[in-house]
Formats: structure tokens, C-alpha cells, sequence
């Protein structure tokens, strides 16, 4: 069967589990699959955005790092450069409360990751953003992401693992960890040729300057 849901990678865990006492404890295997798979430092993958600038921007649930962040509309074209959130008062001051946003800082709130600029929009600005992604954890709403569907053996695998305190002594325990990091290593090798061997993203030629 063809795993691209989560509703499908339950009942794919199950089949493999093959235990019925343990049917309702798939959604805990999954969940603690997830934990370690945004840990392994071996699974990102690299997204881009576009959106219009504003003061609180927020953040996608998969975003993990800022990796590059520049205007890309007709008016403005050039980098912005983040700072710390401590910094960012103080290049407002330099630069104006409003204007041609020139620094950014990630700012940690209670309802997630914002993106804060410097000075705040004073019109229309089109920015593209290049960032790390991190895994999206799966739910009955949240029905996919993006490591499910280019290797869903990797979420079998890890999600295997995790039943191991309920199947002791069982010798699968071991040869779905071995998968899961045969699987991890090719990944990364996978992730590698495709990051270097296609061909190179365009940079802007200036940066938006202090």
C-alpha cells in the first residue's frame, strides 16, 4: 500500500506491529517517531516563500532556521540581514520606525515564530525566504508533510522503533533501527546530490545595507 497519510501510516505501523493490543498506541509511536526525526540532523529539507512584508510576519510550523531573506519585487531588490531580537530596537532607532525593511529578527511568541522587520513595512515590500524545514507533526488535521511524502519508509521505521518498550525481547525491534539508519544515511546522501548537483539558486547582487 501506498503511504502518503497519516491515516495511511497508521494503519501501515499497525499491520507491522501486528499486535492488537496495541492498536490504540500507534498515534503515541508516531508521535515519539516525530521527536526524534526533527532531532536527526540528517533530515531538513531547504523551502522558499514568498510573501509581502509585514511587521509580524508569521512563520510556517515547519520552519526550523532562517537560511537567506531578500526583496524580490519591482521597487526593492537585496538582502536583509537578521539580527537578535535585543538588536532589533536598536537598528530601528538608527534606520526610522517605518520604511524599506532592512533587518529582521525570529521572534518567539506564545502562538509560534514571528518574523520581525527593521524598520517596520511602510508599503508593499515582496520578500522571498530561503529556510530550513523541519518535520511537521502529522495529526487527523495535519494529514501530510513533506518527509512523508519523499520517504515514508523513514517515518515507518521510526515509528516502529518507538514500540519498542511494549515489544521487548523481539527481534524486529533491532532490524527496523537498522532500517531506519540505512534509510537516514541514503537520505542525506539523496539530500546532498540534490542540493549540489542541480543547478545553483540565484543570490542578489547587493545588500540592503546598515
Amino acid at each position: 500500500m501506498s503511504i502518503t497519510t497519516y491515516s495511511e501510516l497508521k494503519t501501515a505501523v499497525a499491520n507491522w506491529v501486528n499486535r492488537s493490543d496495541l492498536t490504540a498506541r500507534v498515534p503515541e509511536f508516531i508521535s515519539l517517531a516525530e521527536a526524534r526525526l526533527r532531532r536527526d540532523p540528517r533530515l531538513s529539507e531547504i523551502g522558499t516563500l514568498d510573501f509581502p512584508a509585514a511587521e509580524n510576519y508569521a512563520l510556517p510550523a515547519a520552519f526550523k532556521s532562517l537560511k537567506d531573506l531578500y526583496h524580490d519585487g519591482a521597487s526593492q531588490y537585496g538582502r536583509i540581514v537578521q539580527v537578535s531580537p535585543a538588536e532589533l530596537s536598536e537598528r530601528k532607532w538608527r534606520h526610522g520606525d517605518t520604511g524599506v525593511p532592512r533587518f529582521v529578527a525570529v521572534i518567539e511568541t506564545t502562538s509560534g515564530r514571528t518574523l520581525r522587520f527593521a524598520p517596520e513595512p511602510s508599503g508593499t515590500y515582496t520578500l522571498r525566504m530561503i529556510y530550513e524545514q523541519q518535520v511537521d507533526f502529522l495529526s487527523d488535521a495535519n494529514t501530510s508533510n513533506w518527509l512523508l511524502q519523499s520517504a515514508p519508509d523513514l517515518y515507518m521505521w521510526a515509528s516502529l522503533s518507538a514500540a519498542e518498550g511494549f515489544l521487548q525481547e523481539d527481534s524486529r525491534v533491532d532490524l527496523w533501527k537498522k532500517e531506519y539508519e540505512q534509510a537516514a544515511n541514503e537520505y542525506k546522501l539523496d539530500k546532498k546530490k540534490r542540493e549540489w548537483g542541480g543547478p545553483l539558486t540565484p543570490r542578489p547582487r547587493n545588500v540592503v545595507g546598515e
